[in-house]
């Protein structure tokens, strides 16, 4: 992204209230247990590979979603 990384990006959304329940997955390349543990530092529920095949990549997104809506949670 020109300018500003991913990570920074993330930081900046999750320090912004307005966004405190959207859960912020990170998409990226970098795998390195480094790059996972940054994610999460930044505020990203998860660090998802971008190798991660169509399913993975739509279960990874309901769960997140779970997470930031607790309706949507199965009882």
């Amino acid at each position: 992204m020109p300018g500003i990384d991913g990570h920074t990006t993330a930081k900046l959304i999750s320090m912004d209230r307005k966004f405190e329940n959207t859960p912020i997955i990170v998409f990226s390349s970098l795998k390195s247990p480094e790059m996972m543990e940054l994610s999460k530092k930044v505020g990203a529920v998860i660090h998802l590979n971008k190798d991660a095949g169509k399913e993975k990549i739509l279960y990874t997104v309901d769960e997140a979603l779970k997470i930031s809506d607790p309706g949507r949670r199965q009882i």
